[in-house]
């Protein structure tokens, strides 16, 4: 796979970088400087993943701004659960912004930001609760190092639009169970949606993954407590040990994961017991206390000769369970059930039941003593199940069932997680995907404890959509993984109560599953599938090779992709040629009027491309749009960029002629010189008043950035005399005394009136006008005047007089100094 850009855009990124840098601190230093705030318009200045009060604004800052409405964040989150807050350096939101990076830019990310309001899993970036478009530009974010996390993630108030990103290597992973707890659902390599809205357009994804987490080990139920479920990223915890006359047994409950906090052992002191606190969204549990945000508190045993224990805390919010608490002789505490975590351990000696997981797995039963076995807990919709503990002396548990997709436990072994959505998980939101590239992203299953339990199931290796809507039009999904069924896309209805559509229009789903080590599709296995009574929307140009239950096929055959590559445009595609069965075969009423790169659609005999690419022919018998991408090569229009007047400001990009793509979308900024302010722009422009704004290229542009010069006032003076007598150098000043700005300062002309001593006629050897320069408020600029006193006596006394101008004439005057010596 090509991984540079190609020589073309390698010249533009480097010829653009140094400008964007340059423009991210100008639009901050303007802005400040006029008072003036976008509002809605938040530039990205820096490509460092961090949340601080200086070195200009990161992506993670630039979601804050938009969620809270003003350029503050959150840098940190202590473990009683308040949060501090920092100003930054992006432009305040208004919650219906546009995010704007830099073009061409390289993101990398390896960092979890602490968000307690984000349940879902570590995640790069803020949770998104508030209205954000992402304008990229072909800037790629790619994860780095060893953590796991995705992109983003996307909250029930949030809508994130996504326009030409290139999103790589992202990955996540469901928590681990503990000792016969179940494992969590590991979902969303890239993106999460939880009841919000996504739109993708022009954008590729390539190497996410989602994986589940384990199921746990041999379980202590007939020995002690159960270990907690796995949440959607923290791990359950184990049982913990009983201290002191009772020492030597782990009786007490282990706490579910949460979204990110692992659960905490239980621990008990001569026979009391406590279960495991629950693993929060952002902490770890510490013993019995629950981590914070949300996770359920572990239970009590009040003593040795107590009755029962008292069971874990269910989690109030999405974290994980709470463990039981042990050594109650006629019942043990029952784990507390996670909420998208999962669930706690049961207690031990009377025998608890484990707690049911959220999203995550179930927790592991306790041991009933004398009694009756108890039961796992449950597996949420992606978790596994908990294991069972079997009565001493009479009766059996029940093992835990795994969710819809996590596997089941049996009476000694916690069942595995699922891996759903290797780019993108969908939960009940409503997700849009146009144009765009699915390549190489990946799901797996968390693999069961051991015995009889199961793996948990992978599905989605591309897109995984739960209830909610989903469409897809235009789009490219191939090379995407999955062990299971449904390597590409799958579209699950949990209740027909629930309304959940599915639209798919010219779309090619191809060679996704299993591979070889040639990259070859393994086995038959459905690429496209659809679970449940999901209301169809349109189907229509579509190519799947093997499909189950998607509707719109015109092919199953080979489409002859090409390897994801910069075939020209903002992100890596994946080309056709023209003996493909996606040439000229996708439905000319539902396909989008360009492709992923910008190329018009249709390009050849009024037929458009099955895919994210549209193939692009020069000659004969080409009839319809013009090719902007032919022959390897991007078509260009003209975009002339002019200063009014030629002294009042510059720009960014500077003022000059530049080749750039068809209907690429070109940021502009107008910075005023000192002493001149900013007017607004004329020609084809976003936002003519604003200084930062842009231009589409859709036709050739002239476009002007208009500046006024405040008043000037100058005062001068001769500064100093020097050389030898026949090539006295005389320096006069200039000083600009405000308060505008003087440019193209110059001497227009230099006399001396002989006032004392013999007649004599000294020669000035300089040329004139005199170039002094540039001046802003309060600066001085200097120029020599070469003079020839050859032929005056010693004592000579002269007036010497001279005339200057600025500001293309505006501001112009002269100085006088009399009995002047040579």
């Amino acid at each position: 796979m090509k991984e540079v850009r190609d020589v073309r855009l390698a010249q533009r990124s480097q010829s653009r970088c140094g400008w964007w840098v340059a423009l991210a601190t100008a639009l901050l230093v303007t802005l400040g400087a006029a008072d003036r705030a976008t509002g809605n318009i938040i530039f990205v200045t820096t490509s460092e993943q961090k949340i601080t009060t200086s070195g200009g604004c990161s992506l993670q800052e630039a979601i804050y701004s938009a969620n809270f409405h003003n350029n503050v964040a959150i840098n940190f989150v202590n473990p009683a659960g308040s949060v501090h807050f920092i100003t930054t350096q992006c432009v305040p939101g208004t919650g219906d912004d546009t995010i704007v990076l830099p073009s061409g830019g390289v993101f990398l990310m390896n960092a979890i930001v602490d968000d307690a309001q984000n349940p879902f899993g570590p995640t790069a970036t803020p949770l998104i609760t508030s209205n954000i478009t992402i304008e990229a530009f072909g800037a790629t974010l790619q994860h780095t190092g060893s953590s796991k996390l995705r992109a983003f993630a996307v909250g029930s108030t949030g809508h994130l639009t996504l326009h030409s990103a290139y999103i790589k290597g992202f990955n996540t992973k469901g928590g681990d169970g503990a000792f016969g707890g179940g494992g969590g659902m590991g979902a969303g390599g890239a993106i999460y949606v939880h009841a919000g809205g996504l739109v993708v357009e022009n954008t590729t994804f390539d190497g996410n993954a989602a994986v589940g987490g384990n199921g746990g080990g041999k379980g202590r139920g007939n020995t002690g407590g159960g270990g907690g479920g796995g949440g959607l990223g923290g791990d359950g915890a184990d049982a913990g040990s009983e201290l002191g006359a009772f020492g030597g047994f782990p009786d007490n409950g282990g706490g579910g994961g949460g979204s990110r906090g692992h659960g905490d052992i239980g621990i008990g002191v001569g026979g009391s017991g406590f279960g495991g606190g629950g693993g929060g969204t952002v902490f770890d549990a510490v013993f019995n206390f629950a981590g914070f945000a949300c996770g359920g508190a572990g239970g009590l045993a009040e003593g040795a000769d107590s009755f029962t224990g008292s069971a874990g805390s269910d989690a109030s919010c999405p974290g994980g369970g709470g463990g039981g608490g042990g050594w109650g002789s006629l019942g043990s505490g029952d784990g507390g059930s996670g909420n998208y975590g999962g669930g706690g351990g049961g207690g031990a000696q009377g025998g608890g039941n484990g707690g049911n997981g959220g999203f995550g797995g179930g927790g592991g039963a306790g041991w009933a003593g004398a009694f009756g076995g108890t039961n796992g807990g449950s597996g949420g919709f992606g978790g596994g199940g908990g294991s069972a503990a079997d009565g001493y002396t009479f009766g059996d548990g029940n093992p835990g069932a795994g969710g819809r997709y996590g596997g089941n436990a049996d009476s000694v072994f916690g069942g595995g997680g699922a891996g759903l959505g290797g780019a993108i998980f969908n939960d009940s939101g409503n997700v849009v995907v146009r144009n765009s590239t699915f390549f190489n992203n990946s799901v797996a299953r968390g693999v069961a404890g051991g015995g009889s339990a199961h793996n948990g199931a992978d599905a989605g290796g591309a897109i995984f959509s739960v209830n909610g809507n989903l469409t897809v039009i235009d789009a490219t999904i191939s090379g995407n993984q999955s062990t299971g069924s449904g390597g590409g896309i799958v579209v699950v209805q949990t209740s027909q109560d629930i309304p959940t559509s599915f639209t798919l229009e010219n779309t090619i789903i191809f060679n996704n599953g299993a591979m070889d080590t040639s990259g070859n599709l393994t086995g038959a296995l459905n690429e496209c599938s659809i679970v449940g009574f999901v209301i169809a929307g349109n189907f229509a140009g579509n190519l799947i090779q093997n499909n189950d239950n998607c509707l719109g096929v015109v092919s199953t055959a080979d489409p002859q992709l090409g390897p994801l590559q910069y075939n020209q445009g903002n992100t890596p595609t994946m080309a056709i040629p023209k003996t493909s069965p996606a040439f000229n075969t996708a439905d000319p009423g539902t396909s989008l009027p360009a492709d992923q790169r910008g190329q018009p659609r249709p390009a050849l005999n009024g037929l458009p491309d099955i895919g994210a690419f549209e193939l692009c022919l020069t000659g004969p018998p080409r009839v319809q749009m013009p090719c902007i991408i032919s022959a390897g090569i991007q078509q260009t229009l003209p975009l002339t960029i002019q200063v009014s007047p030629p002294g009042g400001g510059t720009t960014i990009p500077a003022a000059g002629s530049y080749a750039e793509p068809v209907n690429s979308v070109i940021p502009l900024m107008a910075i005023p010189n000192p002493g001149y302010s900013f007017i607004n722009w004329t020609g084809a422009v976003a936002d003519p008043s604003n200084p930062s704004t842009t231009v589409t290229m859709n036709q050739s542009q002239t476009v002007t950035a208009n500046f006024i010069a405040q008043p000037t006032t100058m005062l001068g003076n001769i500064f100093a005399k020097s050389g030898p007598q026949n090539a006295r150098a005389w320096t006069v000043s200039l000083l600009d005394n405000g308060p505008g700005g003087a440019f193209g300062t110059a001497i227009n002309s230099f006399t001396l009136t002989q006032t004392f001593g013999t007649a004599c006629a000294p020669v000035i050897g300089t040329a004139f006008p005199l170039a002094v320069g540039d001046l802003g408020p309060g600066q001085t600029g200097t120029a020599d005047v070469t003079i020839d006193f050859t032929s005056c006596a010693a004592g000579a006394r002269f007036t010497a007089r001279f005339t200057y101008s600025a500001n293309f004439g505006t501001v112009s005057g002269s100085v006088t100094r009399t009995n002047q010596f040579q």
